[in-house]
């Protein structure tokens, strides 16, 4: 295992790999690429968009439709008075019954919270946006602040090194 582990050590340093800086592209590019709170503002835009979609399903019409099965042993023409009076033409055959319904709503006033909370749900997701607009840019500030103070302490040590 140990000569495996030199041997691929010394094919590391034959290869002739030349060191390339980072450009400040290429960290912005990085630091977007992965960065959480991107994700986390990303996801929070998406969710304000589910929410406005929800906030819209009042002014769509609502369909109910019902079915109903049953099976019973008594037939569905007995009556309970024929029992109470003492008749003794008692049928027990099968029947089978069943029902479907339907039902159509739409809302057409409510007092105006539903126009009101659709508003209110557009205006959340505009600001979510804006929100991860603003990450974005700040991480990008950021990371040019950062970049410009590694250069600046770079020519610091040069500057300090050709002064001794």
């Amino acid at each position: 295992m140990r000569t495996l582990l030199i041997l691929g050590l010394a094919l590391l340093t034959l290869t002739g790999n030349p060191v390339q800086a980072l450009t400040i592209d290429q960290a912005v590019s990085n630091a977007l690429e992965h960065n959480p709170q991107i994700a986390q503002a990303a996801a929070l835009a998406a969710a304000a968009e589910s929410r406005t979609a929800k906030a819209h399903s009042p002014f769509w019409p609502s369909l109910d439709i019902n079915y109903n099965y049953w099976d019973s042993d008594r037939d569905s023409n007995f009556s309970s008075s024929a029992l109470s009076t003492g008749s003794s033409s008692l049928s027990f055959a099968s029947g089978a019954q069943s029902s479907t319904s339907g039902n159509i709503r739409y809302n057409l006033f409510n007092g105006g919270s539903d126009w009101f909370r659709l508003h209110e749900a557009r205006e959340l997701a505009s600001a979510a946006k804006y929100q991860r607009r603003s990450v974005i840019a700040d991480i990008v500030l950021d990371v040019n602040r950062a970049y410009i103070e590694i250069l600046r302490a770079k020519r610091t040590v040069e500057t300090e090194t050709k002064s001794v």
